[in-house]
């Protein structure tokens, strides 16, 4: 009984393992959230989503292959550019496919390397535990934050295998690739392959429209055509998913505030669809001459006023754009 219990404890059961406060804890609820992230809802590059999924599933098919060849069976990806632009729900809906494998392939995600015992141990506690876990999808998201100088030969003497590795695949985020130490980013042996998550381009700014215009298809009292999606996309330059998504809800509330209470409802059970996080940005654009079939939709009236709210908010005090927006 004493076995069975132990056995249970330390296996998976709708969980995943999360490194937090120098130990590890298995998350049911980041579980739950990671089995609604769908490759669907990333929108990026056709070409760029299929080789990453590519990537990641030929690693885990392949153990023989690297045997054959004599190479270590371990590999690293940096997902990297600026915030709310994928790299977080690309993660998730990545370790979904994972989790659908046969066997599943369980994800081990690193939330901080805070610990008692200091940041050395922590390193060393989360690659004994990849280890025991391998084959396995390891995460660590903002990395540039994790792997601070005072820790950075300890991290890249496990990372490079005084044990083995084997059956390892990392998975590194960063909104700052400049910030990480060279040799973590430059070193291929290491993290052997980087994704740039670029803002979004207009096409595919009016793809992320659709899929909000999806998520109101059931809500009566906003319509919201076709052509909605193309002037959203338009006024919306350089701005991020994350940006685009911050609209729409604000536009949304804005609007159920001025409808009746049942309106309101019908607009906050909207809100409460599970969006990710990091959508946002957009690109560049004027606003284009005033359409008269567009003036008379309430969506686009408000759109209208809380991208203009959002863009004065990423303005300097000189009136020019931030320089991270700037360098869109």
């Amino acid at each position: 009984l004493v076995l069975a219990a132990g056995k249970w404890t330390s296996s998976l059961h709708e969980e995943i393992w999360v490194y937090d406060g120098g130990y590890w804890s298995k998350s049911a609820e980041l579980y739950q959230s990671v089995m609604k992230a769908s490759w669907d809802a990333v929108i990026l590059d056709a070409q760029m989503k299929k080789d990453l999924i590519n990537d990641h599933l030929y690693f885990f098919q392949s153990e023989d292959t690297y045997r054959r060849l004599k190479v270590p069976w371990k590999r690293g990806i940096i997902y990297y550019g600026p915030p709310g632009n994928g790299k977080t729900i690309s993660i998730k809906a990545m370790m979904h496919t994972l989790y659908d494998m046969k066997p599943e392939i369980p994800t081990l995600y690193v939330r901080s390397l805070a610990s008692f015992m200091g940041p050395e141990y922590a390193i060393k506690t989360i690659f004994s535990k990849a280890r025991q876990f391998a084959p396995c999808y390891l995460v660590f998201e903002d990395l540039d934050s994790l792997v601070s100088d005072s820790v950075r030969s300890y991290f890249l003497n496990e990372v490079d295998g005084l044990k083995e590795n084997d059956g390892i695949f990392m998975i590194g985020s960063t909104n700052h690739l400049d910030r990480l130490d060279p040799g973590i980013s430059k070193r291929p042996s290491r993290f052997d392959r980087k994704y740039l998550f670029p803002n979004p381009n207009l096409r595919e700014r009016i793809a992320y429209c659709h899929f909000w215009q999806a998520k109101l298809k059931d809500n009566k009292e906003i319509s919201f055509p076709d052509k909605l999606c193309d002037a959203i996309a338009g006024i919306t330059s350089r701005f991020s998913f994350a940006y685009i998504q911050e609209a729409f809800v604000a536009a949304l509330l804005a609007i159920a505030r001025d409808e009746k209470p049942d309106g309101i409802i019908t607009a906050m059970d909207v809100l409460t669809v599970d969006v990710a996080h990091d959508w946002v940005e957009v690109l560049g654009g004027a606003e284009d001459d005033e359409d008269p079939e567009l003036e008379k939709l309430v969506l686009w009236r408000e759109m209208k006023k809380q991208v203009k709210i959002l863009r004065e908010g990423l303005r300097g005090g000189d009136g020019e754009l931030d320089a991270d927006l700037a360098s869109v």
